[in-house]
């Protein structure tokens, strides 16, 4: 998940620690709005903001928004996250412009991970499904530079390779309308900016599904036997193994197609 430079957390980790039951958390560091983070912590706070992407090295606008964390009778999250999205993309170099950031309800999360469950179960999807879309389907979210998907980026990104979660459900087929009514109560605000001659989204029968809908996700069990990668194959089999022993990985029913 993060750490300093003495101690880094796996996400397995973060559940046994003793923290306070926190309103709120301000994930400052890069692609830290994924459902993997979101789930382990969904019971040391309300709130969590977040961005799915790597955050501008200018840093936060804390001179501007610090306010809106002490507003009354309790912080104004929703202004906190549009302002402060807003000013790291406007203050962001113009070969590097690029923001997302997203709050994100965690006492949805269980929810969240049972209806995603259903929905992975009802479409059957298999672990070759989760590789093609991972590979050739699905838009990374640290490519952000241009639209492009398949292979050929893939390998060029991995192993920052996250996916958009509801991207992920509409490209491996188990997206269903009940399944997005539940997303949309757990991310509540999802708000981005790109530079202007980046289109973030494919168009669909006439209508609109973008790249960035405010939190990722990372099934790298897919990858076990995707053999385009033996110099990342330690890594690859490392965070497999890390990853099996998240919360979310049962909780959403990947155990069950990962066999």
């Amino acid at each position: 998940m993060g750490g300093d430079a003495v101690k880094y957390l796996e996400n397995r980790e973060i559940a046994d620690l003793t923290l306070p039951d926190y309103e709120f958390m301000i994930m400052h560091a890069c692609m830290m709005a994924s459902v993997e983070v979101a789930f382990e912590l969904r019971h040391k706070t309300r709130y969590l903001v977040a961005s799915e992407v790597s955050l501008s090295s200018v840093g936060w606008p804390w001179h501007e928004n610090l306010s809106y964390l002490y507003t009354s009778p309790r912080a104004d999250l929703s202004k906190f996250v549009l302002h402060s999205c807003e000013w790291l993309y406007n203050n962001s170099a113009d070969d590097d412009k690029c923001a997302t950031l997203s709050l994100i309800d965690a006492s949805q999360l269980d929810k969240l991970a049972a209806d995603t469950k259903k929905a992975l179960m009802d479409s059957k999807i298999t672990l070759a499904d989760i590789q093609d879309a991972f590979i050739n389907k699905c838009h990374l979210t640290e490519n952000y530079f241009d639209d492009g998907k398949g292979e050929e980026l893939f390998q060029k990104n991995f192993p920052s390779a996250q996916l958009d979660f509801v991207d992920f459900m509409r490209k491996t087929g188990a997206f269903t309308d009940e399944w997005f009514s539940t997303y949309n109560k757990a991310c509540l605000i999802n708000t981005y900016g790109f530079g202007k001659d980046v289109k973030m989204y494919d168009e669909v029968d006439n209508h609109i599904e973008p790249y960035y809908n405010g939190l990722s996700i990372y099934p790298i069990m897919a990858l076990e036997n995707y053999s385009g990668f033996q110099l990342f194959q330690d890594y690859v089999n490392y965070a497999i193994r890390s990853y099996r022993l998240n919360q979310w990985y049962t909780a959403c029913g990947f155990d069950l197609i990962d066999k």
